[in-house]
């Protein structure tokens, strides 16, 4: 039995280790190696460590102290592995996990230390504790996000999406205006539509990416329609599997790979049109404000735009900057429509 126990506590230690190794480094498979080292961990090992305490000491102290203690680093352990997760109830948990902690069981284990002085704790059992504490610990320092900023981003988040929808309105104004002061033949008109068209089909593109992220963090209908539903604002593990990546497959790049065909059908379309003083008016485009380029600051120990813009960012953070895409494809489309308009 002994021999089993230290095995088994080795290999509980090794996988929360290995799990906290996968999340600071936002590795795939951290979720469930946290889940199987903190679910045995906290449902098997604790009430064997505790009984066996229980079984070398039976004095009714030792008893309660040890009952308590159980109990309250179960709901401990239990709460961080739903906060891990981002599961329901994890706050409630670890709170009461820690006033149980704290309040009878830390007391109860003083007034028992001023009775009992030849107690015992092997140190394996020490190294077990004290490995799966670190460990905690090390995760919630990795996920220590301000509640301030993630508020902040859905807040820049809430005020782009309602930039965004007065912007849209002016760019279909301006559409409108362009039909009917235009000969319904012309190649303006025809720019001027797939201009429109291009531009809504990116922005629609973006939309999705949006809405597929939260779904794969949030099932909840109610936090799809609104992003301050989400029960998960601090998560940046998904967002950075997600979005970052140089292959194909990625989102990220395939968002920046449509950004800068965009900019380019873009500019081809402005460029086919019989406008006056053409390459300076064309000139002034510029970029259309598309940044598909970032500062090298940005770029520090990136390896691609992708990972500039999204690696290691919370979900609140990356909606906000997803939104902030759509604003520029937006004003490239505003810029366009009115250089057609003026001329």
């Amino acid at each position: 039995m002994k021999k089993f126990l230290i095995i088994f506590g080795a290999f509980i230690l090794m996988l929360i280790t290995f799990a906290t190794q996968f999340k600071l480094m936002h590795w795939p498979g951290a979720g469930p190696l946290f889940v199987m080292g903190i679910f045995l961990f906290s449902m098997f090992f604790l009430p064997i460590f505790f009984i066996d305490r229980m079984t070398k000491n039976p004095k009714g102290l030792n008893i309660v102290t040890n009952i308590f203690a159980l109990f309250s680093t179960m709901m401990l352990f239990m709460g961080v592995l739903f906060k891990m997760m981002h599961w329901p109830g994890a706050g409630p948990m670890i709170v009461f996990g820690a006033l149980l902690f704290i309040i009878p069981t830390l007391i109860l284990y003083v007034i028992q230390q001023f009775k009992e002085y030849d107690r015992k704790f092997g140190e394996f059992w020490k190294t077990v504790v004290l490995g799966v504490l670190v460990s905690v610990f090390l995760i919630f320092w990795g996920l220590n996000v301000s509640r301030g900023i993630l508020v902040s981003f859905l807040k820049v988040e809430d005020a782009t999406l309602a930039t965004n929808k007065n912007l849209a309105e002016y760019n279909a104004t301006i559409l409108d205006d362009i039909k009917a002061k235009t000969d319904s033949n012309s190649g303006y008109i025809q720019s001027a539509e797939k201009i429109a068209r291009m531009s809504s089909e990116m922005v629609l593109f973006v939309e999705n990416t949006k809405k597929e992220l939260i779904s794969i963090i949030e099932p909840d209908p109610g936090a799809q329609e609104n992003h301050w539903n989400i029960s998960s604002k601090d998560n940046y593990d998904i967002p950075t599997h997600y979005m970052c990546g140089n292959e194909p497959a990625s989102r990220g790049r395939e968002l920046y790979d449509r950004l800068v065909n965009f900019k380019k059908s873009l500019i081809k379309e402005m460029e086919n049109l019989p406008l006056k003083n053409k390459e300076e008016v064309i000139g002034n485009l510029g970029d259309l404000g598309i940044k598909t380029e970032l500062n090298p600051e940005m770029m520090e120990n990136m390896e691609n735009w992708q990972e500039g813009m999204f690696y290691q960012q919370t979900i609140s953070g990356t909606l906000a900057i997803l939104s902030g895409i759509q604003n520029e494809i937006l004003n490239a489309e505003f810029k366009c429509l009115k250089t057609i308009k003026t001329n």
